[in-house]
């Protein structure tokens, strides 16, 4: 006779803590107590490993492809369409801000990447590392030295990265290239 979770029956549970009489669907599976929940068949585990590992390639050829300034690998393994931290652009207009960022600075350097792939993401961290060259957004920044810690997560499909949201030391950026001040606020 198969259990209860072989039969992945839904589980309803009432959801009167926020509103009474309120009934919530979760959708779990349903198991016998002490009974493990049902894991995925060989073929499918050997499958979401593969593409966790093919994400995991592919955030490593980005942030290689980024500081080698490769613009070809780049244009094979973004989208046509990216969404670059909530905003819809293509992928030329992408690389046209990147290269803005490598003419700024031309020693720009993602170091240390460290990468978490899942299935349809992988987690970048690394260290943005650059000198200044010339201006940039209209301040002198030349010669100045800026060191950021950068967290960048990739949504991807069929071998492409679609959308790239990022979080960053952005006022530690500002300031080191001093274009603002971030002194401490005395009391």
């Amino acid at each position: 006779m198969p259990s209860r979770c072989d039969r992945r029956t839904p589980v309803v549970v009432p959801f009167t803590a926020l509103v009474l009489g309120a009934v919530v669907a979760l959708g779990a599976v349903a198991c016998e107590p002490g009974e493990p929940p049902p894991q995925p068949a060989e073929e499918d585990a050997a499958k979401i490993q593969e593409r966790v590992a093919a994400n995991e390639a592919l955030a490593r050829q980005y942030t290689d492809a980024y500081n080698d300034r490769d613009v070809a690998t780049l244009e094979e393994i973004l989208a046509d369409d990216i969404e670059l931290g909530g905003e819809a652009m293509t992928r030329s207009e992408f690389l046209t801000l990147a290269q803005g960022y490598w003419e700024a600075f031309p020693d720009l350097r993602f170091e240390d990447p460290r990468i978490l792939a899942g299935e349809d993401h992988a987690v970048v961290h690394v260290t943005f590392h650059a000198t200044g060259a010339g201006e940039f957004v209209g301040h002198d920044i030349d010669g100045r030295e800026v060191r950021a810690s950068e967290m960048i997560l990739f949504t991807m499909a069929d071998g492409k990265i679609w959308e790239y949201t990022y979080e960053w030391d952005e006022l530690g950026f500002w300031a080191q290239l001093g274009i603002i001040d971030v002194s401490p606020i005395e009391p």
